[in-house]
């Protein structure tokens, strides 16, 4: 009977303790993950602060700094229990975006093409751009297809023609749409504009024309930033169209995994050793969804990685490290013999 009872509580032991060790793992691996994400969000944005400070605008009436937008995504290996360490391939991200700028401020004399009356509106100068992701140890500038000249021109093409529907609408005694409503509305906040005393076809008017610089600024080079890019944005929400950035990882791993064990006259050696190769292609999309469901993805950008080990040991993934790169690591445990 007791040796059933000792039988009966080494399997316990055995089965518990396994069930335990595998909680702990598991617990440990997602605090790493934790601390990582948090890690990254900070790291993100200081290095979108210091591009962002360091940024040059441009343009005639040239002022300093811009707006800067960093993102971190890394595919580290954590550890999964296994006495190879070869780990499990886990992704973790962050992301940060900053607005810095002592801009040259000019004022500029226009006249309002409705009532013909002079105005005074500001030019804020210059403004410098900059988008990196970076993706494990690869630093990767883009430009948002949204964002390209041509992209641009055919989104505020679209605004302009709404509006003009809208300019439509009022001068027949019809309402306007609540999407150009929406853009009228945030274009007027951007500007800091008090509509009071303004005629609903006066406020069209100026954003018409705001609009309408836009597209001379892209056939010029430049980039569409402030009020008309909030006006735009906030037509298109209204419109149902949404746009997000996506990440897909594709991999292919292969590794062998070694066991050796040599004994002699006073003790008992054991190496257990992996030999691991590891290629991952991130691929980064920009997804357009509209108001009817239909969805298109175009690419961003691309980037073919291998692991290998930096000088500490770790597991990091680059471009630079070469398709022969690999990851060599081994351990080994020495019982002795016990003492006659």
């Amino acid at each position: 009977m007791k040796m059933n009872q000792k039988g009966q509580t080494s399997l316990e032991m055995a089965a518990f303790g396994s069930m335990i060790l595998i909680a702990l793992v598991s617990l440990f691996s997602y605090g790493q993950k934790v601390n990582d994400q948090q890690y990254l969000l900070m790291s993100a944005f200081r290095h979108a602060l210091a591009n962002a400070h360091g940024l040059e605008g441009g343009g005639e009436n040239e002022g300093w700094g811009g707006a800067a937008s960093y993102s971190i995504l890394e595919t580290p290996r954590y550890y999964a229990g296994d006495l190879s360490h070869k780990g499990s391939r886990s992704t973790v991200s962050g992301g940060g975006s900053v607005l810095w700028g002592k801009l040259s401020i000019n004022t500029i004399e226009k006249t309002d093409p409705v009532t013909n009356k002079p105005y005074t509106t500001i030019d804020m100068g210059g403004f410098g751009e900059s988008s990196i992701y970076k993706i494990n140890e690869d630093e990767c500038p883009y430009t948002m297809p949204s964002e390209s000249n041509t992209s641009m021109t055919t989104r505020i093409n679209s605004l302009i023609n709404a509006i003009q529907e809208a300019i439509e609408a009022t001068q027949n005694g019809q309402e306007i749409s609540e999407s150009v409503q929406k853009a009228l509305e945030a274009y007027e906040k951007a500007m800091d504009i008090d509509p009071t005393g303004k005629t609903l076809e006066e406020r069209l008017n100026a954003l018409l024309e705001a609009c309408q610089g836009a597209l001379e600024d892209l056939a010029n080079g430049k980039k569409v930033e402030g009020a008309v890019k909030k006006a735009l944005e906030a037509y298109e929400e209204a419109e149902g169209i949404k746009r997000s950035v996506g990440a897909g990882i594709e991999s292919w791993e292969n590794s062998k995994e070694t066991m050796h064990k040599e004994e002699d006259s006073s003790s008992i050696s054991t190496t257990q050793g992996v030999d691991l190769k590891d290629k991952i292609i991130v691929t980064l999309t920009e997804k357009k969804e509209e108001s009817d469901g239909t969805a298109t993805e175009v690419p961003i950008l691309s980037v073919t990685q291998y692991l290998y080990r930096d000088s500490d040991g770790r597991y990091k993934y680059s471009q630079a490290a070469g398709e022969a790169s690999r990851a060599i690591r081994s351990q080994t445990w020495i019982t002795p013999h016990e003492e006659n």
